[in-house]
């Protein structure tokens, strides 16, 4: 019992939150002290050791462990000095790389930071903007000083921030003691949504407020916040409604889950819930709200047909699949690859299978808990949603599970309390420890999946980028392998582009992509004739040269890039080291 009595003390506090800022300085240092890339590289994270993420981790979840161990609260507050420290390295890795931007090609950073841009030269809103609210939090950051570029960065871990308090207020309202509200919290600050902290999407980035309407109906349920319920509800419910429509729908799944569970609780409890009148005033302001802003958005209905219709769009799982066949990925390459993806997940997933058992023996026993119980109904809830999104609407995985990802996190971190709570009196809880240590284990798979390789934006391309757009408007189309017309958008703002009617690199896809191999794929084959026979601009990259494209190891080879360079109907009218652009006429060569 003596370390337990050191923990009383405080002194394993203390040691910890030391060794948890000694982690946090050394990570600092780490990236500081790494050159930024001089040329082209496949990742941001390849500069950096291993070490970098383990301490990221390591520092993340020491004070959970200390203060769910402990009798005393008294230093976890000051752990999130370290926390803070590390998410913000993490976050921008690519500003220390000396990146233009993390994002490019068909990447929808490109065009939230357009629309941000159309803000920040006109002042207005574009007129088919219909979820306008991160954008204009951008253009806001830019009139303080703070670039688009940058607050790119920093808006995603600012609202991760918000996931967390929000995470935390409930944790406080359903917990019935501190050390269970520290250990639902521990369990939200893995990155389970991968790629998407850092895509400024608004679709995940707007459901990080998601769970402030949890800690409002149980404020509202226990009695609690019965005056305010309704105004705080219609506030928040009014920020998500501006900022993406889907997240509104599944604010509206979330009110009406809690409902069914408040009435389960009833049947299963024999108890009587607080009444549902204010809930579904609520409720219905959400749906009224959908129907009167996004109906009137053109633009939005020809969205929604195309995401309605499985057909016009292309499953992503599947399209990765065939990408790493086509390259040969080994199984071992396969696991690891699936690991740094969705590993965090697959755990989560796992631990909520576990607590839906205990929760049913509980139900069957009549013994199960309220909070369980919600847990549980939001649990199928998001899995429900999560087969509609991901199998047959095709969304990416992460974003058709991120209602389930948050009732995930909060069955893990209510199966991870419950058995500490049994635990407890059995000094340094073995149960408690565990849990921290798979924390610590999500965190550290959860870190793997943030970053995705070939998908930064460097000066060089971006300066290629703009001199083709003013170049090219107004003549000839531009092909461009991995270049759309997103980067015109995001140089010259949305609405800009939209006016001048930008030509060069127009919608991307296979419409405007060059033909594989520069043409060059047979002996016979010339640019020219893929081309067919009008004049045509023709935009490369390092990134094309070094990234794997349709399940090919590059877009070209060097030798075939040797061939266009001695092609007549080829003639280089710019280079700036990492790009080129080319105009082909086949008439030159006739």
């Amino acid at each position: 019992m003596r370390g337990y009595s050191a923990i009383r003390e405080g002194r394993l506090q203390r040691l910890l939150l030391v060794l948890s800022l000694v982690l946090s300085v050394a990570s600092v240092i780490h990236v500081l002290s790494t050159p930024p890339a001089t040329g082209y590289e496949p990742s941001v994270t390849s500069a950096y050791s291993m070490e970098l993420f383990g301490a990221v981790a390591v520092s993340s979840v020491l004070g959970l462990f200390v203060d769910a161990t402990s009798e005393r609260k008294r230093y976890w507050w000051k752990f999130l000095i370290p926390l803070f420290v590390s998410y913000l390295l993490l976050f921008c890795l690519p500003l220390f790389r000396g990146y233009a931007l993390y994002g490019r090609g068909n990447s929808d950073i490109l065009f939230h930071l357009g629309e941000a841009r159309t803000i920040v030269n006109t002042g207005f809103i574009s007129p088919d903007n219909w979820y306008p609210v991160i954008h204009v939090l951008l253009a806001v950051l830019e009139q303080f000083g703070i670039p688009l570029e940058q607050g790119r960065y920093l808006v995603p871990l600012l609202f991760f921030g918000l996931y967390l308090g929000f995470v935390s207020l409930y944790a406080n309202r359903v917990a019935s003691n501190s050390t269970e509200s520290i250990v639902l919290i521990g369990c939200a600050l893995p990155l389970l949504f991968g790629r998407f902290h850092l895509s400024l999407h608004p679709s995940v980035l707007s459901f990080f407020v998601a769970p402030v309407f949890l800690y409002l109906l149980e404020s509202y349920r226990s009695g609690k916040e019965q005056r305010r319920f309704t105004a705080l509800s219609l506030v928040f419910a009014s920020f998500v409604l501006f900022f993406h429509p889907i997240t509104t729908l599944l604010v509206a799944v979330l009110i009406l889950a809690y409902t069914v569970s408040s009435r389960l609780t009833r049947v299963v409890r024999r108890t009587t819930p607080t009444t549902d009148r204010r809930t579904a005033t609520v409720f219905l302001f959400v749906l009224v709200g959908f129907s009167t802003w996004y109906t009137q958005f053109e633009r939005l209905g020809t969205n929604l047909v195309q995401f309605i219709a499985p057909a016009l769009r292309t499953r992503e799982s599947a399209a990765e699949a065939q990408q790493a066949e086509a390259m040969g990925l080994k199984p071992t390459e396969l696991v690891v690859q699936f690991l740094e993806l969705y590993g965090s997940i697959a755990v989560y997933a796992l631990l909520s299978g576990l607590f839906v058992v205990a929760v049913t023996v509980a139900v069957a026993k009549r013994t199960a808990k309220r909070r369980d119980l919600d847990a549980a109904v939001q649990l199928f809830a998001g899995g429900g949603i999560a087969i509609g999104l991901v199998f047959y609407f095709t969304m990416s995985p992460i974003r058709g599970f991120r209602y389930l990802i948050l009732a995930m996190t909060l069955a893990v971190g209510l199966l991870v309390s419950r058995r500490y709570g049994r635990e407890q009196r059995r000094g340094f809880a073995r149960v408690g420890a565990l849990g921290v240590c798979l924390v610590l284990l999500v965190t550290f798979l959860a870190v793997g999946g943030l970053y995705t390789d070939h998908n930064h934006l460097t000066h060089s391309e971006a300066a290629g980028a703009e001199h083709t757009i003013e170049t090219a408007t107004g003549k000839y189309d531009t092909a461009s392998y991995s270049t759309s017309r997103d980067i015109a958008w995001y140089s010259l703002g949305y609405r800009t582009a939209t006016e001048r009617d930008v030509q060069p690199f127009r919608g991307g896809g296979p419409e405007t992509e060059p033909p594989p191999s520069l043409g060059y794929g047979d002996d016979g084959d010339r640019p020219g004739d893929a081309f067919e026979t009008y004049p045509q601009y023709l935009f490369l990259t390092e990134h094309d040269r070094r990234a794997p494209y349709n399940g090919s190891e590059r877009a070209y080879t060097e030798s075939e890039h040797a061939r266009l360079a001695d092609d007549r109907a080829a003639n280089k009218v710019y280079e700036n080291g990492e790009t080129e652009l080319w105009l082909v006429d086949p008439a030159e060569r006739q």
